[in-house]
């Protein structure tokens, strides 16, 4: 006759294998962000991840967490939730940019329609 806990012990055994597995099969990425208020730099910064999950840019002026996700084998979306501390309320208040783009190409566009606010992004995959 076996312990009942023994089950749950296997079971969390078994999950924690099935995770480590799917964080594996994850492709990494290499994310190249600059963000700009006005023409200055916020954050200039590249960082390797896994796709699909959340990576996080932070620093005095700008905190900013990007989410890479592989759409097909040429395409990745990058979802940005951007919060500037800024005096300025307009500017404080917190933005997201969705972006889709092919592994290499950088693109730089307006954030949510501002003017006074830039955001570059380039993401590479990595084999």
């Amino acid at each position: 006759m076996s312990s009942p806990i023994g089950g749950f012990y296997l079971h969390a055994q078994y999950r924690n294998k099935a995770a480590k597995f799917e964080l594996m099969s994850k492709p990494k990425v290499t994310l190249k962000l600059r963000i700009a208020l006005d023409g200055i730099p916020l954050i200039d910064e590249t960082q390797t991840g896994t796709a699909e999950t959340k990576c996080h840019l932070d620093n005095d002026h700008i905190s900013v967490t990007a989410l890479p996700t592989l759409i097909a084998d040429e395409m990745i979306r990058l979802e940005f939730h951007i919060l500037i501390k800024h005096l300025d309320s307009d500017i404080a208040t917190p933005k997201q940019q969705v972006l889709n783009l092919e592994p290499g190409e950088s693109l730089c566009v307006l954030v949510e329609g501002e003017e006074r606010l830039t955001i570059t992004a380039s993401c590479s995959i990595i084999p």
